[in-house]
């Protein structure tokens, strides 16, 4: 390619090149955050609850890795995704400890 047929390729494409460059970086920020998010609906978290299960009170007497609305991966995503009604998480996370304190005994 010569001098003259890049700055003409340049000159009709410079737009086109811009927006990519752009697209690509806003990827490194966009492509993470779906990931972690994909990954807070499968196991059926919250933001909040990932970044603050420390102060929420119903997840302080957990261990870290323990979720009381975790019920199976593929359930949480047919929920996530195909279920619009609300859900009564309070009965979910009282079964839940009745169960681990049945467990226990």
């Amino acid at each position: 390619m010569t001098a003259d047929t890049w700055w003409a390729w340049f000159s009709n494409n410079y737009i086109f090149l811009f927006d990519a460059v752009v697209l690509v970086l806003a990827g490194f920020a966009v492509v993470p955050l779906m990931c972690a998010h994909c990954y807070l609906a499968v196991v059926n978290w919250t933001t909040w609850e990932m970044m603050s299960s420390h102060r929420i009170s119903y997840l302080q007497n957990l261990l870290n890795d323990e979720n009381p609305f975790h019920r199976g991966y593929f359930r949480n995503m047919a929920t996530f995704c195909c279920i619009c009604r609300p859900q009564n998480w309070e009965q979910l996370y009282k079964r839940y400890t009745r169960h681990m304190s049945d467990s226990a005994v």
